[in-house]
């Protein structure tokens, strides 16, 4: 920390930044809260079914059926 200023200059440079982030902090953290309670929260839509979705030529896993190992559905085999 070296930076060849007297010890006056880095102390009023310390006091610059701490007044900086005592400026930005509340001022980020109100634009977060301002973000988060104006967000529109959904989840999407469904898929479409579309015919070339999901084609196995194969037997895809060892285990049988089309769904992974640790994938459960109703329309698992």
């Amino acid at each position: 920390m070296s930076s060849g200023a007297s010890v006056e200059e880095e102390i009023a440079e310390m006091n610059k930044w701490r007044a900086v982030s005592m400026l930005v902090i509340p001022a980020c953290a109100g634009f977060g809260v301002y973000t988060l309670s104006n967000a529109a929260h959904g989840h999407g839509h469904e898929n479409p079914a579309y015919s070339y979705l999901r084609i196995r030529n194969r037997e895809q896993f060892p285990w049988g059926g089309d769904c992974g190992l640790f994938e459960y559905r109703d329309d698992c085999k």
